[in-house]
């Protein structure tokens, strides 16, 4: 941990564990004793570390979103792959009996015919503890506090002096650091209906509308974003909203399905019914309720694999050899690929279509976004 006084409650939990700032130096002297490493940092530091790790053939486990660019993301799924390690993402209910239920019955007809998707989160909210409200100020420089590695903190992100608006929570609120609300919770709500619906990577990404942040660099106050992906010979649309409190639109839901002030959720919109996913999506159910009831006991029987226990539990299985982990990043990345295009899109206030192949798109805006901090930013 690069702060002694976040990790103080840790180093006084375990007295005679060694620990460090930087983790090569840690691998560097212990790293014949390390098998995998986990990886909880913020998002511009993910992929530095996983490939550092992965090159010293240590198996990774790494937090959502997998990393903070499309490069990235296929950059660690290719060194995986050809490194034969385990990987896994930290989106922990892929694969739990929620969403295997919800692709079981999907795959079954129950909701008929898909119409749409809409996924939805309230955040950011504005005097939380994990957003930098700053009333239109750029965040003003500070000294650096005792205990603090600020430059090994940074890691690949362009240089700026330290302020408090930036730790210890509140680092998302700004692009060079996260990717917003949807970087954020993207891989776990719409984890869900691509999951489900067997989704690959999008043809085209929507800046339908947006309310901007109040300083450049800063992410925006609320979204409305929509994915156009190919299924089963024509095109799905999946919109998301975020933002409520800030001006934000509310997700407009079904007939069958309304709105209820449920901070994040996901909708599979049917021709007989609805699919809802909380934000979590551990569970799945079925809209209108009387539907659900009367189709109860017709539902297919469980028949896809779940995931084994938790998905911490699952990476280390995936070790030991017992299975393949749940969301590995042939699997994740793809899924953190599509949300990082949409936060693109936020984030350059563009629409466009994607070429996955060329990895490119049809905005030279998003385009110089894409490459502008090197291998780093989005």
């Amino acid at each position: 941990d690069v702060s002694d006084s976040a990790a103080a409650d840790n180093y006084a939990k375990f007295p005679g564990v060694p620990h460090f700032r930087d983790w090569r130096k840690m691998l560097d002297k212990l790293g014949r004793d390390v098998d995998a490493v986990v990886i909880t940092t913020p998002d511009h530091t993910h992929h530095c570390i996983a490939m550092d790790c992965m090159g010293r053939g240590k198996h990774v486990y790494v937090e959502k979103p997998m990393a903070h660019s499309v490069r990235q993301t296929r950059e660690m799924r290719d060194l995986a792959r050809s490194q034969k390690l385990v990987s896994q993402m930290g989106n922990q209910f892929h694969a739990s009996n929620g969403m295997m239920s919800g692709k079981e019955w999907l795959e079954a007809g129950v909701i008929g015919g898909v119409v749409e998707v809409q996924v939805w989160n309230k955040y950011p909210v504005l005097s939380s503890v994990y957003y930098a409200n700053l009333d239109g100020r750029p965040p003003q420089p500070s000294a650096v506090p005792e205990g603090l590695d600020w430059d090994l903190w940074l890691g690949p992100a362009k240089w700026r002096e330290y302020s408090p608006a930036y730790l210890p929570r509140t680092w998302r609120s700004f692009w060079d650091f996260g990717s917003g609300i949807l970087g954020d919770w993207g891989c776990h709500t719409m984890d869900a209906p691509i999951t489900a619906l067997g989704l690959g990577l999008p043809l085209r990404v929507e800046n339908v509308e947006n309310i901007p942040g109040g300083i450049e660099g800063e992410q925006n106050y609320a979204n409305v974003t929509r994915w156009h992906f190919a299924y089963k010979g024509g095109i799905l649309k999946m919109t998301w909203y975020d933002g409520f409190e800030n001006g934000g639109k509310i997700p407009p839901c079904s007939k069958n399905y309304k709105w209820a002030n449920e901070a994040n959720g996901a909708l599979i919109v049917g021709e007989k019914g609805d699919l809802f996913f909380p934000g979590h999506p551990s569970v799945c159910r079925i809209f209108p309720r009387e539907y659900h009831k009367e189709i109860f006991h017709s539902l297919p029987q469980p028949h896809l694999p779940r995931i084994n226990g938790d998905i911490y539990r699952d990476f280390v299985g995936a070790i030991r050899g017992r299975w393949t982990a749940a969301s590995n990043f042939e699997v994740s990345a793809p899924l953190t690929e599509t949300v990082l295009l949409g936060a693109l899109s936020q984030k350059t206030k563009t629409s466009f279509d994607w070429d996955a192949a060329a990895m490119k798109s049809s905005s030279p805006a998003a385009n110089f976004a894409m490459e502008s901090f090197g291998r780093g930013g989005f």
